[in-house]
Order: structure tokens, then sequence, then C-alpha cells
């Protein structure tokens, strides 16, 4: 008999199999022929695009300490079926996330096809409850996502659109898109 070496399966490929088998007796049985060939299919990772904070794609200042993220959810198996079923968020001060964080969701459960979440959203399930946001400093957020088959996707990647924002709390009467100046034609881009 010829065996042929396994080779790594790749994701998001279908693939068939057939079976046959011996007795005892090392009677060789023939290939399950008989019968229709099964298929099944290996689960591709879920990822995450289109990220905003306050719906804004990549917000330099931002009129709240408490901000709104959304996503896209993006996964090689949507057109199976497969979707999120869990999301998790970050936030620090810093880009590589290696110092203390400000806020570290822990997986949550996503609740109907949820991709929008408020800063601190369900603060008694948090690894790292949601710390006060200071104004006039630069926060990092990432995310990563679960599917159907509860595989995660890999945390999003450092300097990706929408994934930095600074918390500035504007004084109330100013407006935004003049920077606060009082004679907006002094105004730089």
């Amino acid at each position: 008999a010829e065996t042929v070496p396994a080779q790594a399966l790749q994701n998001s490929k279908r693939y068939y199999w057939r079976v046959r088998v011996w007795d005892d007796a090392g009677n060789e049985g023939p290939w399950s022929a008989s019968i229709p060939v099964d298929q099944f299919h290996i689960n591709g990772p879920p990822s995450t695009g289109d990220m905003r904070v306050q719906g804004l794609a990549d917000p330099v200042l931002l009129n709240t300490t408490t901000p709104t993220f959304s996503w896209t959810f993006l996964d090689p198996d949507v057109a199976e079926g497969d979707g999120q079923t869990a999301w998790h968020i970050q936030v620090a001060s810093g880009p590589d996330f290696s110092g203390a964080l400000l806020w570290d969701s822990g997986k949550q459960a996503t609740e109907g096809n949820l991709t929008s979440v408020s800063y601190g959203h369900g603060a008694d399930t948090h690894t790292v409850p949601a710390q006060p946001l200071v104004r006039g400093v630069t926060y990092h957020w990432r995310l990563r996502v679960w599917d159907l088959a509860d595989a995660s996707g890999p945390w999003s990647g450092e300097n990706v659109t929408g994934s930095t924002f600074r918390a500035v709390v504007l004084p109330l009467g100013v407006n935004r898109l003049t920077n606060g100046l009082v004679d907006p034609q002094r105004l730089t881009t």
C-alpha cells in the first residue's frame, strides 16, 4: 500500500476524504465509494477592519473621555454563516501595550451583532476596569474578535487607521472646526 505524507491543511479551503478498513486477518476492504464523499471545512480565523473611535476613522481630537469604539467583523468563513461571538478591547497610552493598560475588557460575549462598544462597557466583568482618560494624552486601542467556532483572530495591528485617539474635552462653546479660535481666519491646517 502507498502512503502519502500529510501536508498542512489551509484555512478556508474545502477538503474531501474517504476511508477503507482492514479486518483482523489483514483483508483489505474497498474504499468508501458506496457512500457520498464527506467534506469538511477548516475554520479561518476572524479579523477586524474599519476601526473607528466616535465614528471617526483617524481621530485627532475627541470631545469625550468615554469614546465609543467600532469595527467591522471580517471572516473568511462568513459565506458559510460564520459570525462574531465575542470581542476583546485593550486601551493603553503606549503603542506597544507593554505598560499598564487603562482598560482591558477581557473576552466579552457579543450581544447580537454588536460591533460598537463604549469605553468601560460591561465594567463588572473586565480584567482591568476602565481608568479615567486624561485630557491631552494620545491613547492606543486594539481589538480581537472570536467566531462561531470560538477561534480568535489576531490583535488588530499597530498603526492601523483608527487605532489611536487623543482625549480632549473642549470647553463648552468651543467650535471644534476652528480649533477653538475666536478668529477662524488664523486657522492653519
